[in-house]
């Protein structure tokens, strides 16, 4: 086996047909695992080098350091263009304690650099943060599906928040700091709301991020989160699903032949749970103002949960 930092990173074979081995073909065997072992080191020291340097340069760069800029050769070394707009993509997959993850940045930076975007890649509080080259919002878009299409499966399902871009480094230094909070709070809200893999845009949040900041004081004076809170302890009480079904009814904007099939309950166990909640929460769903505000209060319900 070829074993780097106690990591088998391959075997080497030898074909000798029935021909018993030498002890000179063992000792040459030892010797291309040895020299395989160390190339295979060298890189991987070097690799380290690289994550150390970018990872000072986005810390100095999330703390607004005013001398970044002139921090020429540090910047030379990460390839980083201070004259070029850039977006942020924050890629989000579970991995085990101790799991090596070192495979998704390969994967993502292999098929980052044949699209010439100069991708620098960090890891930040677990998750991946992509920085690419980008004058248009469109890219990282496209970028983060293609990703999340060939990497993304089952067993390790990929979220990927876009957020940008913003202006080169040299006229808006906060730029970079700015959108990296904006794709890690569009992951955060996500994950939070129960998805777990796809591409999610900061752009996109609208309401949700001003539920996002909204303070914890004010969420009790709400009525409609008291009538989310009396759904809930309904349905821990008597074990039904009256939550799951309004969620599911207000996001498929009240169209009860697609909530039905989302639900996998027939149309008229639809009507009776919908009709159930009416009388809970003494509210008529056909009534617009109510359907938003209680979806909004839903959607904050979920938000709180998580806090």
């Amino acid at each position: 086996p070829i074993i780097v930092d106690l990591e088998i990173h391959g075997y080497i074979w030898i074909i000798s047909g029935g021909t018993p081995l030498t002890e000179l073909d063992e000792l040459a065997i030892s010797h291309c695992a040895t020299v395989a072992a160390l190339i295979l080191f060298k890189d991987k020291a070097l690799r380290e080098a690289q994550d150390a340097l970018r990872g000072d340069f986005f810390d100095r760069l999330l703390r607004g350091d005013n001398d970044l800029i002139g921090s020429y050769e540090q910047l030379r070394q990460i390839n980083y263009h201070i004259d070029k707009p850039h977006q942020v993509l924050l890629a989000h997959a579970p991995f085990p304690p101790g799991a090596n993850r070192s495979s998704l940045v390969k994967d993502i930076e292999s098929r980052l650099d044949i699209k010439n975007l100069n991708p620098l890649t960090v890891w930040r509080e677990g998750d991946l943060l992509i920085l690419l080259e980008s004058e248009s919002a469109e890219v990282g878009k496209q970028v983060a599906q293609e990703l999340v299409t060939r990497l993304s499966h089952p067993a390790q399902p990929l979220l990927v928040g876009v957020a940008g871009p913003c202006e080169p480094l040299r006229q808006d230094a906060d730029g970079i700091r700015r959108i990296y909070e904006q794709a890690r709070e569009v992951v955060t809200i996500n994950l939070q709301m129960g998805q777990q893999e796809g591409v999610v845009v900061f752009d996109d949040l609208g309401l949700l991020h001003w539920l996002y900041y909204l303070p914890v004081e004010q969420w009790p004076e709400n009525v409609y989160l008291t009538y989310i809170d009396t759904l809930v302890d309904y349905d821990a009480k008597r074990s039904t699903s009256l939550m799951e079904t309004l969620e599911q009814y207000l996001d498929h904007g009240g169209a009860l032949v697609d909530a039905a099939q989302a639900l996998d309950i027939h149309r008229n166990t639809l009507l009776h749970r919908l009709e159930r909640i009416e009388q809970l929460c003494n509210i008529d769903l056909r009534t617009p103002t109510h359907r938003l505000n209680l979806h909004v209060a839903l959607k904050s319900y979920r938000l709180r949960q998580s806090k």
